[in-house]
């Protein structure tokens, strides 16, 4: 480590670079998960941001000195693009301030804001926008790939409900974006990541959706899982726009196989129950698990199935339909998965989430049915290969399935330019190299699922 560097940063941004043993630098670079790589990047230090003019320095010294950077906010996504090798990682949890507006129905948040932390501000007034479902989840992460969350049905995605943001670009400069001003940014925002800034602040629409909701798995044997999803098939086009779900294919804690139909019902348990019936009797349930809990503690419930520091792998794919032939591929894999925490989760992508249009945003799954995230989760380096292996066979089995498109959240790493290029759609691809080329033509942003600037 050159001392004079340090120094240089420490000077531009007057801050301090926290380096590797202190305090600061172990929790800023302490991540969900591990992925592809037997390791994260290990960054030079972390600069503690509390204002976006605090951000411009950090950018600005950065190029100064010559070396790369990165983002951390919530540290949620289990790839390790908050870090980066030999350069400066900012750590924007100080920029976690909630505002809500009731009368206006909106709310401003920092770039550090958890999920948990905005739910607990918006649901004071009974209000809430589309977030994720861990509460340790960051907004900025999952709001710029997309935002899948609870209240899909109801009210979209997260970057549906945005209505501007500050950003900092890669030359220091600070542009407001919203559906006039910098009108192609704010539209690349809307799923293209942190490719064209950092934002250091987020506006959303919150809505009024009451505090008490219907959640948890309803559990079925993996012998009658074919029936249970071809049943299910049957009532989907009639369930309310409330009701989202996803169904969790994997191991219980005694290691047995199941399916769980996660509900996630805006409303109390009266409002549920014709819903949660009609679910049930797609089977025979082993366990209902579906009870009415707080708005914030419906949030936080898969918490403990989230652990931070497991190694993860995953592959993520749309699929045009809950067929028998998918349904028997999944049931295979699960039962031959070499960690008993590897899983899928399917995701039911219906209402408000569909009838946007699709031009409005650089996502490009709003026409698929259903989506997949193939997770391989474990706790020992020595079965890397074995999970990595795993997954991606699980991926090719499901891939004639493929409805096109893909919620970059939840690509791999080792994720390529095509891959990339496939999941936004040539055209969206094309548009957000354009806006990439025009707002980080030297792609100084590229810790991320990176789109190329134009040439």
């Amino acid at each position: 480590m050159n001392s004079s560097v340090v120094k240089e940063i420490e000077q531009i941004t007057h801050r301090p670079l926290h380096l590797a043993g202190s305090q600061a630098f172990r929790e800023a670079t302490r991540l969900y998960g591990f992925s592809a790589a037997p390791a994260h990047p290990v960054p030079l230090g972390v600069i503690q941001c509390e204002s976006a003019q605090d951000v411009v320095a950090a950018i600005k010294a950065a190029r100064a000195v010559g070396v790369p950077l990165s983002v951390r906010g919530g540290g949620h996504n289990a790839f390790g693009f908050a870090l980066c090798q030999d350069g400066i990682v900012l750590d924007m949890r100080l920029m976690r301030d909630v505002q809500v507006d009731p009368a206006r129905q909106l709310t401003r948040c920092g770039p550090g804001t958890t999920w948990g932390v905005y739910d607990a501000a918006t649901q004071v007034h009974g209000l809430a926008s589309p977030g994720g479902v861990v509460s340790s989840t960051g907004v900025a992460g999952l709001t710029l790939g997309g935002g899948i969350g609870a209240l899909r049905g109801l009210h979209g995605l997260a970057c549906d409900n945005l209505r501007s943001a500050q950003v900092v670009l890669a030359d220091g400069s600070i542009v407001t974006a919203d559906a006039n001003r910098e009108p192609d940014l704010f539209w690349g925002l809307h799923g293209g990541a942190s490719n064209f800034g950092i934002v250091t602040s987020f506006e959303f629409n919150v809505h009024a959706v009451g505090t008490r909701t219907v959640t948890g798995p309803i559990y079925f044997s993996f012998d009658e899982a074919v029936k249970v999803i071809a049943n299910f098939r049957r009532i989907a086009p009639e369930l309310p726009d409330a009701c989202a779900t996803e169904f969790n294919f994997g191991r219980n804690k005694d290691g047995r196989t199941q399916l769980g139909i996660m509900v996630r019902f805006m409303g109390d348990m009266a409002a549920a129950e014709p819903t949660l019936k009609r679910i049930r009797a797609c089977g025979t349930p082993i366990a209902d698990m579906a009870v009415e809990l707080p708005y914030c503690q419906a949030q936080r419930l898969l918490d403990p199935k989230a652990p931070w520091d497991d190694r993860h792998y995953w592959k993520t794919q749309t699929l045009n339909g809950m067929h028998d032939e998918l349904v028997e591929a999944v049931v295979h894999f699960i039962e031959t998965s070499p960690s008993p925490l590897g899983k899928i989760v399917i995701e039911r992508l219906a209402g408000e989430i569909s009838r946007i249009d699709p031009a409005s945003a650089a996502i490009n799954f709003r026409h698929a049915p259903y989506n997949a995230m193939i997770v391989g989760e474990w706790k020992d380096v020595a079965d890397d290969e074995a999970n990595h292996d795993w997954v991606k066979r699980f991926a090719a089995a499901l891939a004639p399935f493929n409805a096109g498109g893909a919620y970059t959240n939840y690509m791999a790493s080792d994720t390529t330019e095509a891959d990339i290029r496939a999941a936004f759609g040539e055209a969206k691809y094309r548009r957000l190299q354009s806006i990439k080329a025009s707002y980080d033509p030297e792609n100084f942003f590229n810790r991320n699922q990176n789109v190329q600037p134009a040439r």
